[in-house]
């Protein structure tokens, strides 16, 4: 189907790249006329335009169903899609409809920067001075991304360290594969990732009596949760069977907690969150060392 730019009228299946892109450039809100309520909620401009009855819900959480009247009452130019296998029947169905559809697959980048890059992709859509914004920003991240690469190269070490994923204290770690965007920056960052062996650009879910095995040793740790964690106290008091007191970094002061929405942030300013990653890495290397973090905690 063609699809004529700018397109006015948007319904975005979740947070990134399409709302996110939305709040980086700080423009074209009123184009998105349908999202989920969660990710409505996750943008302060769409949720205004919401409130207003100028943003219709489609569902309420992770979309794996959409509501078809809703989207049909809509109209949309375009509807973007994900990468879940469950978009790929919504896709099927909106065909059906008459619906173009866009499909954008951020969470299968092996980098940051590729995924920052769907940021041009997005802005496309509503014409070149979009694209041309888009564009810069993206080149404003590369170049800090280089910026915090040349810091590294100063690294006498590479410390080893676990990126883990863990919704509560029953739900089994979740870590990222060999080739996902998060292990390509800490590699990047002069770090060594415990789980470099599991092949893959996503994330695999493990028992956790390999996990404690094979992460208990491990020099740097950043927890990444939707909970909010401040202190040693509340992360044992929230994971009490985790084991987390027996790791090292845990004793050694470089265990780290992400703050809940830190996969908002992680696409709303990835330069920032790259930085984190840095001073989480090797502190030793900023005046500052890895205290004010932006979206993750120093838990002590």
């Amino acid at each position: 189907m063609e699809i004529k730019v700018p397109v006015k009228r948007i319904v975005a299946t979740y947070y990134t790249p399409v709302i996110s892109t939305a709040d980086i450039l700080d423009k074209y809100h009123e184009t998105i006329k349908g999202a989920p309520e969660y990710t409505i909620y996750k943008s302060p401009k769409l949720r205004e335009l919401y409130r207003q009855g100028k943003v219709l819900s489609i569902g309420k959480g992770m979309v794996k169903s959409i509501n078809y009247e809703v989207v049909l009452k809509i109209s949309p130019e375009v509807v973007f899609l994900g990468d879940m296998a469950a978009h790929d029947q919504i896709e099927a169905k909106l065909k059906e409809l008459g619906i173009p559809v866009a499909r954008c697959f951020t969470y299968r980048e092996p980098t940051f920067l590729g995924r920052i890059e769907w940021v041009k992709f997005v802005a496309a859509f509503w014409g070149k001075e979009a694209y041309k914004e888009g564009n810069e920003y993206f080149q404003r991240a590369w170049f800090q991304r280089n910026n915090l690469l040349r810091i590294v190269r100063k690294a006498e070490d590479y410390p080893t360290v676990v990126n883990v994923f863990k919704l509560s204290d029953t739900h089994p770690p979740s870590v990222p594969e060999a080739q996902n965007f998060r292990v390509t920056l800490i590699n990047q960052l002069h770090g060594k990732y415990i789980f470099s062996d599991l092949p893959g650009t996503g994330s695999r879910k493990i028992d956790i009596e390999t996990f404690i095995e094979r992460a208990k040793d491990a020099d740097v740790v950043i927890l990444r949760t939707r909970k909010n964690i401040t202190s040693k106290e509340e992360l044992l008091r929230l994971y009490p069977t985790s084991g987390f007191e027996n790791f090292k970094a845990f004793k050694e002061g470089r265990f780290y907690v992400s703050k809940p929405d830190y996969y908002v942030w992680e696409t709303r300013d990835p330069i920032g969150y790259m930085e984190d990653y840095a001073r989480m890495i090797h502190p030793e290397l900023f005046p500052d060392g890895d205290n004010n973090l932006k979206y993750h905690v120093k838990l002590k």
